[in-house]
């Protein structure tokens, strides 16, 4: 990845001239001047409107120093469909490049002098013109903590201590995320992110003319990115957090968690009763941090330790919490930007109870929602790989159920490649966002590899392990992947007008206190553990009859389902009033007919036949993502605005991988389960290269008659293929390298 340094470093007369916006985009009108998104009735609004977010994670650090790939950046994230941009890894880069770490104080800069600030200031302002929303995070990974950072608070006589112990901490961008979770236990720690926090709001864009504070284009912002499972990793001693852990900060936890007893219980006769034989040989003022009872992910402690250990977390998390969202709303007037708009105060990647808990305490719930596409069973027709679209209707594990009256986002999410099946990904998060009344889905991610001036997207796919980052999220990137982005545009669109109505008696699951402070509730969700902590009727529930979860801990229960409670399902799902949705998994096919929307994605489609008079025939490949999207609010019939994306499959030429390699573990009650980020790593030979072998889809589509319509084609440029007649239809020819299609009447 190129590093942004001073100055242009690419020199360009004018902005690349390849990249027409297309004229359909959700991005047509600017952010509106003195509106602010909030959180009300569990959803977000704009003023009467309601919001949905059909976003991206976009991390274009190699463009920051060049506003005309800036320009491009921001116009294709428009073209392709978001109304809004996670700025994840993003808002802290300043630190990185030139900041003074001795003060925690930002950089200054000149406007068009080329510095990354006016870089980042520039795409927002772009995204401003474009109508395209920011997710603002506060991702401290990649930010040093340093031991100068000290002198922010009064000396209380710790200096040489905390300054060695902060030395002594991984200071890797990222790898290690025990730095920032201290922010929890740690004053100092917690002043520098707070310090962070108020460089951010108090920026001022020379390009907007607003504190970053004030500023319409940021509708939601998150204090901290899946910070509560190292913060209860810590607690529990889960050794990804606490292997590197320096003595003075072990001390300074364990005085905290003294603290928390002597407070709760007083005299060591009410720990003794409460612990019973846990409590032998302590001595309350100095009760010893019950570590090392982390096994295979399972935690090993008696209930009463556990349940003081997460209220003690709890406690900890809420007090911090507090103090980054009192902090952010005061840095603006009442009523304007931070002051009003949603804050999610952490993001829960995993199914673990208390970090679900703890994160579900902002103004909205983060979730994230990646899947491997594969299998380790021989007999699947697939193998190795697989598809959501053939199995049993899990949308989530367990904890992705949504918090009743909050708002949801998926704030990141996708297939790790390589997966010949991922068409359907889009497609399938859409229909259960709506589903679920989902309020926001962030894919993951857009971020450009090359500063090439000459259609950068060409590049091959990015695969686990096999790209930008060496990691297993490379297989995430999907800025080059015209399949994804093709499905992803009209899926967008089927979320971003709600064309699919809610469940309209969602089943209510109330996680109680019995649950909560239960060691044996610590991995939720559905796992692979040999222990499934999950009722098994939960996990089919979200899928038949829609799900939210309710935390209460004052509860003195452990699970309470209110409504229905679906049992394993053997015939096909539908949503939706009508329905609107049939998903027959067990021949891994959905289909969506609503005046509206008609889409068909999976396996064995030949030809269909909607109820809307739109018809499908000649289909030429076994697997395929197809969707026909109104874009002006008419039904299909009269629309004189409609998008068509239709797609199969396609991986870079020359991949060649190895099924024997993947790596499998037994499960207790039989079967196999595959590591997946292992696995993809050790059976990929070769990622292959450019170009991308797309099989492309030929069918005929038949639409009831409008006069004037025209069938306009575009590449993944965006430029015009064609241009023909479709009043009553259009044919897809597989030789055409279509992206999208758009198709207009007058």
């Amino acid at each position: 990845m190129a590093r942004p340094g001073a100055g242009w470093v690419v020199a360009l007369a004018a902005a690349i001239p390849y990249l027409p916006l297309l004229p359909f985009s959700p991005a047509a009108a600017q952010v509106a001047a003195g509106q602010y998104v909030v959180a009300r009735d569990g959803h977000f609004y704009l003023g009467d409107q309601r919001m949905r977010f059909w976003g991206v994670n976009a991390t274009p650090h190699a463009y920051l120093n060049c506003k005309p790939h800036l320009d491009m950046f921001a116009r294709r994230i428009a073209a392709l469909g978001f109304n809004a941009v996670r700025a994840h890894y993003f808002l802290n880069q300043s630190y990185v490049y030139g900041a003074d770490l001795s003060k925690r104080e930002f950089v200054p800069y000149t406007k068009g002098d080329g510095s990354v600030w006016d870089g980042l200031d520039y795409l927002i302002s772009r995204y401003k013109q474009l109508g395209i929303y920011c997710y603002g995070t506060e991702v401290l990974g990649p930010l040093p903590l340093t031991p100068e950072a000290y002198d922010l608070l009064p000396d209380d006589g710790t200096g040489a201590q905390w300054r060695a112990a902060v030395a002594q901490l991984d200071q890797q961008s990222g790898i290690n995320p025990l730095p920032w979770a201290l922010a929890y236990f740690d004053d100092r720690i917690a002043a520098v992110k707070l310090k962070h926090w108020r460089n951010i709001l108090d920026h001022v864009n020379q390009y907007t003319g607003k504190r970053y504070a004030e500023d319409e284009v940021f509708a939601l912002w998150q204090t901290t990115n899946e910070t509560a499972g190292s913060v209860f990793g810590i607690i529990v001693d889960d050794p990804m957090y606490t292997h590197a852990m320096p003595e003075f900060f072990v001390q300074e936890i364990r005085r905290l968690w003294n603290d928390y007893l002597q407070r709760k219980y007083g005299a060591y006769p009410r720990l003794r009763a409460a612990w019973g034989p846990a409590a032998a040989g302590q001595a309350l003022g100095a009760v010893s941090l019950p570590w090392g009872q982390m096994k295979t992910g399972q935690v090993k402690l008696e209930p009463a330790v556990y349940a003081d250990l997460m209220a003690f977390g709890m406690e900890r998390w809420e007090k911090h919490s507090a103090e980054c969202v009192a902090l952010i709303r005061s840095l603006a007037p009442a009523g304007v930007g931070c002051n009003v708009v949603p804050i999610c105060t952490g993001a829960t990647p995993n199914p673990v109870l208390p970090m679900a808990w703890a994160s579900a305490s902002g103004d909205f719930v983060a979730a994230n929602d990646y899947h491997f596409a594969l299998t380790a069973d021989r007999t699947n027709p697939l193998y190795p790989w697989r598809s959501r679209l053939s199995e049993t209707p899990v949308l989530h594990s367990g904890l992705w159920l949504g918090v009743k009256d909050k708002p949801f986002v998926v704030y990141e999410g996708n297939v790790h490649k390589p997966a010949p099946y991922r068409a359907e990904y889009p497609l399938f998060d859409a229909l259960a966002a709506c589903w679920q009344d989902y309020d926001g889905v962030f894919l993951h991610s857009l971020y450009p590899l090359t500063m090439r001036d000459d259609e950068p997207w060409t590049e091959p796919l990015g695969y686990a392990y096999n790209s930008e980052w060496k990691s297993l999220f490379d297989g995430c990137l999907f800025w080059t992947d015209e399949i994804l982005c093709a499905a992803s545009r009209t899926a967008g669109e089927i979320f971003r007008q709600g064309l699919i109505s809610p469940a309209p008696q969602p089943t209510t699951v109330t996680v109680g206190k019995q649950a909560i402070f239960d060691p044996k509730y610590y991995r939720f969700g559905r796992m692979h553990w040999d222990e499934r902590q999950m009722l098994p009727d939960l996990e089919w529930t979200q899928g038949l009859c829609g799900g939210r979860l309710r935390y209460d801990p004052a509860w003195d229960g452990k699970i309470r389902v209110e409504g229905r409670s679906a049992v394993h399902p053997y015939a096909a799902v539908t949503w939706g009033r009508g329905p609107q949705v049939r998903w027959d998994w067990p021949q891994g096919q959905m289909v969506v007919d609503t005046p509206r929307c008609n889409a068909l994605a999976g396996f064995s489609f030949q030809s269909h036949q909607f109820g809307t008079g739109v018809s499908v025939a000649g289909l030429n490949r076994p697997y395929i993502s197809f969707v026909l999207v109104s874009q002006d609010g008419a039904p299909i019939a009269t629309s004189r605005r409609l998008l068509c994306s239709c797609v199969s499959t396609g991986e870079n030429t020359g991949l060649r991988v190895d099924p024997a390699k993947m790596e499998v573990r037994p499960l207790a009650a039989g079967g196999q389960w595959v590591l997946g980020g292992e696995s993809l790593k050790a059976m990929i030979l070769s990622p292959g290269t450019a170009p991308v072998d797309i099989k492309r889809v030929s069918a005929a589509i038949s639409l009831p008659r409008l006069p004037g319509r025209i069938c306009r084609k575009l590449d993944f440029a965006f430029r015009r293929l064609s241009e023909e007649p479709a009043e009553t239809g259009f044919v897809l020819r597989e030789g055409e390298p279509m992206y999208v299609c758009e198709l207009t009447a007058p």
